[in-house]
């Protein structure tokens, strides 16, 4: 039986992601987290600022993905989720970005696409995103707004599915 998420809207488009993380998958996910609690993670506007990263080995392949925060305000979490914006924290959009070495792919662009979305899942959890990945390039990007709680909290291991 296959360890499955329960989908969301927002992932629907790709079935291969409603699977849940591994150990390892998991593992990073901390690390992005981490890298994203640090002062450093804020954009900065200074010529020698660059966004923190972290190496992954992933299964099918080695991927640098960088991690970055800026903060918002109430009105533009508004006006990108339709919904009241959460008060009395901070609220940033976060960005998460994974190149893949071409060298390194020891599986299909499918299953290379279903780990880099396990790993930003678990991240941002279930919380509004933004991907961008255009046809066989190897560098997904996604944009997530997050809270300062979604930030702090553990990562968390998917449950399977049981139907």
């Amino acid at each position: 039986m296959l360890n499955l998420r329960i989908p969301t809207v927002s992932h629907k488009a790709f079935p291969l992601s409603n699977l849940a993380p591994t150990s390892l998958i998991s593992e990073y996910g901390e690390q992005m987290k981490a890298l994203l609690r640090h002062p450093r993670s804020r954009i900065r506007i200074t010529p020698g600022w660059r966004a923190p990263y972290i190496s992954a080995e992933l299964n099918s392949a080695d991927a640098l993905v960088h991690v970055s925060r800026h903060r918002v305000t109430p009105v533009l979490w508004e006006k990108l989720t339709g919904v009241e914006a959460p008060s009395e924290q901070p609220m940033f959009l976060v960005t998460l970005s994974a190149t893949v070495d071409a060298d390194s792919v020891s599986g299909s662009l499918a299953s290379v696409t279903s780990e880099i979305h396990s790993l930003f899942r678990a991240v941002t959890g279930e919380s509004w995103t933004q991907r961008e990945h255009v046809g066989d390039n190897l560098t997904w990007t996604w944009h997530s707004l997050m809270t300062q709680r979604d930030l702090d909290a553990a990562t968390k291991h998917a449950q399977p599915h049981v139907a």
